[in-house]
Order: structure tokens, then sequence, then C-alpha cells
């Protein structure tokens, strides 16, 4: 079988890179795999990574047109049988009239990676056009049926993430401060919320020590950095900055993983973390339960409620959770876990009639 992923433009560096080199790698032990991306990543390390079997075609030139061109050809040489597995939603739409003018049969299948609501990327309504829908979350799930997808055109697959050797944590000594760790992008305002993040921790500190490590770059850094000293926490802040293999590279054992987002598509963080064995304090955000078992792996509060975000920071803190139980909470993510219900999706492709 031939299994073709057309991509949106990638940086090199994101969430999605990491996915799609497990899975074509995966996939191409039994499969023809051929992924096209519309450009030149600027971080090129990833694609050493996939296999050498994945055939890779990219395009160097930059533009609408040519980025259409680029598409049209490579849908072209998809035919009857083959599996052509879209990441952008405007795409898809493409290969749906390409498919009728040239009167093929290939199995069109959306693979969005983030939210397909709420957002100024792409009409959510394109993605109408595909025959299959893998849903990386229940969030996403819940988007197409309200877009007036069929439910049996739905396939929930999640994301897959690796066993990893369990980071231990002795005992906190009531003089020691309560390690907290954020990896992500800084984003002061907006999606990742980092403005809360700082809140809670100047309030937490009143009456506790508490140190936040953060791994991560963007605009909002100077704008962060400025508000963690006007809160005056700027001494129980460690900015690490962009940082390779950052769980590898921990300056200290946190005792968990903060997320305070207002949104997220599957929040790869928490499972990075909980393969760890590091437990997560996130907000409820939709979806967050997906990867969150309350009280299990982690504990949760309601965007916006400071009180039950220090809340939770005061009860990681009195009840440190097992490592192993965070460990096994996300049985389902695991790659032997995923792999078996990617291929058992795959082998019920839908049949084509183009009409």
């Amino acid at each position: 079988m031939k299994i073709n992923f057309l991509c949106f433009a990638l940086s090199g560096t994101g969430g999605t890179e990491t996915v799609l080199i497990k899975v074509l790698n995966f996939l191409c032990q039994k499969n023809e795999v051929v992924l096209y991306l519309p450009n030149e990543p600027h971080e090129k390390a990833w694609m050493a990574a996939l296999d050498r079997r994945v055939v890779v075609k990219t395009l160097a030139r930059s533009g609408r047109v040519s980025k259409l061109l680029f598409f049209l050809k490579a849908l072209t040489q998809i035919h009857d049988n083959d599996k052509c597995v879209v990441l952008g939603a405007n795409t898809i739409k493409l290969a749906y009239w390409l498919r009728r003018a040239l009167r093929r049969h290939f199995e069109i299948i959306s693979w969005i990676h983030f939210s397909l609501l709420n957002q100024k990327m792409f009409d959510p309504h394109n993605l109408l056009y595909a025959d299959t829908h893998w849903a990386i979350s229940t969030v996403i799930k819940n988007q197409l049926l309200e877009l007036g997808v069929a439910p049996e055109k739905i396939k929930l697959v999640y994301n897959p993430i690796e066993h990893q050797q369990v980071i231990t944590q002795d005992v906190q000594a009531k003089d020691t401060s309560l390690n907290l760790v954020y990896v992500g992008r800084i984003i002061f305002e907006g999606q990742k919320n980092i403005r809360e993040l700082l809140t809670a921790v100047a309030e937490y500190q009143k009456n506790n020590k508490v140190r936040l490590d953060l791994y991560g770059t963007g605009a909002d850094l100077a704008a962060c950095q400025a508000y963690a000293a006007q809160l005056g926490i700027s001494a129980a802040l460690k900015w690490h900055g962009w940082v390779k293999a950052p769980w590898n590279n921990l300056a200290v054992v946190p005792a968990a993983v903060v997320l305070t987002s207002k949104y997220e598509g599957l929040p790869m963080v928490l499972l990075e973390a909980a393969a760890r064995g590091i437990p997560a304090v996130t907000s409820r955000f939709d979806g967050y339960d997906d990867v969150l078992v309350e009280g299990v792996n982690g504990y949760s509060y309601e965007t916006g409620n400071l009180t039950e975000l220090v809340a939770a920071f005061k009860q990681l803190s009195r009840n440190q959770l097992e490592p192993q139980t965070v460990v096994s909470s996300i049985n389902k993510f695991y790659s032997e876990n995923y792999f078996e219900n990617l291929e058992s999706i795959i082998g019920d492709g839908r049949k084509i009639t183009n009409e």
C-alpha cells in the first residue's frame, strides 16, 4: 500500500514533526510512504530521524502559485487504493476536486493537529471533503461532529508516546521548594496563558518556597520577565530558553509540569511528563481529561480561578503521586497500543465511489 502524507509548512521544531517521525517510521516497514512538504524546514535535524525508506519531497521555492503547483503534481501521483493523508484543511478540498476530475478512487484522510474552530488559518468546512478523519483528541472529534461529519467517519487515534526512564524524586522535606516546570512556547496572555502561571506562583510564594523552571522561547519572553519582576518572583524563576530534549536536561527534578493553557489539541507535554512519572497541574481546557486523571496523575483547575490553581500546588506539595501509577495512567498512548489501533484503522479504509 502507498500512503501519501501532504503536510503544511513546518519549522522543524514542533510537536507535529515528532509525531510524523514516529508514524512514518512505523508505517514504512510494511508500506510505501511518501511525505510532501511545501517548504524547506528551517531546522532539518528532525528529517534525519526519518527512516531511509520514507521518501521526502520538498518545495524549495515560496509563493502561493508554487505551493499550488507542488500539491497538484503530488496529487496526480496518487492512484486508486492509495491513501492520501492531509494535515492541512485547504489541501483536502483541492485533493477532493482533483480526485474527482481525474476519476480516481484514493482515500482522502484528514489528520489535523490543532483546534478546528476559533482560528483564522483555514475554513473548517473544507474538512468535510475528506472521506475519513483521524482525530488526535476528543476535542477535535467533537469539533468534527459539530461541523456535521458522520460519527462513523471519525477515528480517534490520539498521538503516540514512547516509554521513558522514570525520573525519581526524593520525598520533599518541609524546608525545600516546590519544584515546578513549564515546557512550551512563551505566550503571555494568549493560548499558553503564562501570565496566569506567574500570578499563581507569586500567590503561592507568599507562604511557601517555590521554584519554576521554564523551557521554551517566544515573542512574549520580555513581557513575561517584566511581569515576573513586577510580581517580585524573578529569583524563583529560571528561564532556560529553547532546549533540545528538555526532559533529558532538567535542571532539577520537578514535582510537576504545569500547563495553564486556554486551549490545546492534544497536550503532548503532559504525556511526555507522565511517561517519566512526572504528574501535572493543568487547566481544564477542552480535552484536558484525555490525559489527566484527577488525583492519579495530577490535578486540574478551572481557567482563571487563581485560588483553585494555588490549591492544586498545595495539594501537590502535600500528596506526592506515585511515579509508576502516573506512568501507567497513559497506557493507551504508548506506541505499541497506538500503532495497533492505527493499523486497524488503515486496514479498515473506506471504499471510494467518487460520486
